[in-house]
């Protein structure tokens, strides 16, 4: 460690992400990925400047994921994995960061490297047991066991608190595990542990955009909306370049009827993503209810030219035909949608009205009969 202890102090204009350790703590900070100091590519490339060692190349794999720099971690990891996979004597904690930057692409070699840490870590005393933890609960995740895998997650944070991907992870994990009906956690009490987790991980990592983003979808999920809108423009300071920030902004601002807002930011999504499906459907919506039908049947074709079974869309052209007085599209578009939706009840009772109209009452009532027959 006296390599990296001198790349500390020969690090100039570099700050460290947490304080130099006493030496007692040297191995767990390695291990940790924490020896990088900061997670810039001047770092990372003094970092493997030093000289070779697991620690090093572990801590260089993690500050290269921190700066979000991917493609160049997965192909550090897979040159680390092709040129050690034969060495016994490899270290625990460096298969394991290995296999967690290349879980999300490579699964075999993932899943060999996780394999690796877990035979080299069978005591769970060993300081880099909570990366196996976290390992594991990312192989359970990809077999959608994810109750299982939000208790290892968990498990980790009870040793490693600090972690802010795994409090994010957690939170994620959770909301996945309460949509099962055998799920063992009530949703409110769900619900207070995720919110805790997300706020854990936006307190621990203040600058990481990717934590607002799914703070604020959660808490928009569960109608908190001035609290969504809120942590969702913080991290929009941080990042205005992500169309999910955007579009879950949209979403709120549209369920508290704020049109005129919803509508800057659903066009501020499509600046960032043309072909927004959602941001489309707002647009959409909030052109139906103005009675400007002309503008809804364009944002509907858009969405319909995207995806031709889009429900929400159909449902909606069909409403805005009825508004311009077009009764053939109109019930062309609403037979349409109850061939796919037969209890739309609002659309078979235009459909009546319109057929009454146009050929009356007679004929509605034979179309009501076979629309409804009991």
């Amino acid at each position: 460690m006296r390599e990296v202890i001198a790349a500390y102090k020969n690090s100039v204009g570099s700050k460290p992400t947490t304080p130099l350790p006493l030496s007692h703590d040297l191995e767990e900070w390695s291990i940790r990925g924490n020896a990088a100091f900061t997670s810039d590519e001047q770092s990372i490339d003094k970092l493997l400047k030093l000289a070779p060692s697991p620690q090093h190349w572990a801590s260089a794999l993690r500050a290269m994921r921190d700066s979000g720099n991917w493609m160049r971690a997965k192909e550090y990891a897979l040159d680390l994995f092709n040129n050690y996979r034969r060495n016994v004597k490899m270290p625990p904690y460096l298969w394991a960061q290995i296999a967690l930057t290349l879980i999300g692409d490579n699964e075999e070699n993932a899943y060999h490297a996780a394999q690796r840490s877990h035979e080299a870590s069978i005591n769970p005393r060993k300081t880099a047991y909570p990366l196996y933890l976290a390992l594991e609960a990312r192989m359970l995740e990809r077999s959608a066991e994810y109750e299982k895998a939000f208790q290892f997650v968990d498990r980790a944070l009870s040793i490693w608190s600090d972690e802010a991907r795994w409090h994010a992870q957690a939170a994620r994990l959770l909301e996945q595990a309460i949509l099962d009906e055998n799920s063992k956690y009530p949703e409110d009490e769900a619900r207070q542990i995720i919110l805790e987790h997300l706020d854990k991980a936006c307190q621990i990592e203040p600058n990481n955009p990717s934590h607002y983003k799914l703070y604020g979808q959660s808490l928009l999920g569960w109608g908190d909306l001035n609290k969504s809108i809120e942590i969702l423009n913080q991290g929009i300071e941080l990042d205005e370049r992500d169309p999910g920030m955007w579009i879950a902004l949209a979403k709120a601002h549209e369920s508290m009827d704020q049109t005129r807002e919803a509508s800057i930011m659903a066009k501020r999504t499509l600046d960032l993503d043309k072909d927004h499906i959602d941001a489309m459907l707002i647009l959409a919506r909030i052109a139906l209810h103005q009675g400007n039908f002309q503008q809804a049947l364009k944002q509907t074709n858009f969405v319909l030219e995207r995806k031709p079974d889009n429900l929400d869309a159909m449902t909606m052209q069909a409403w805005a035909y009825s508004g311009l007085g077009n009764q053939t599209e109109a019930i062309h578009a609403i037979d349409a949608v109850l061939a796919v939706n037969a209890d739309d009840i609002d659309l078979i009772l235009e459909r009546i009205r319109i057929v009454n109209q146009a050929q009356g009452a007679e004929i509605a009532r034979a179309s009501l009969e076979k629309l409804v027959p009991n």
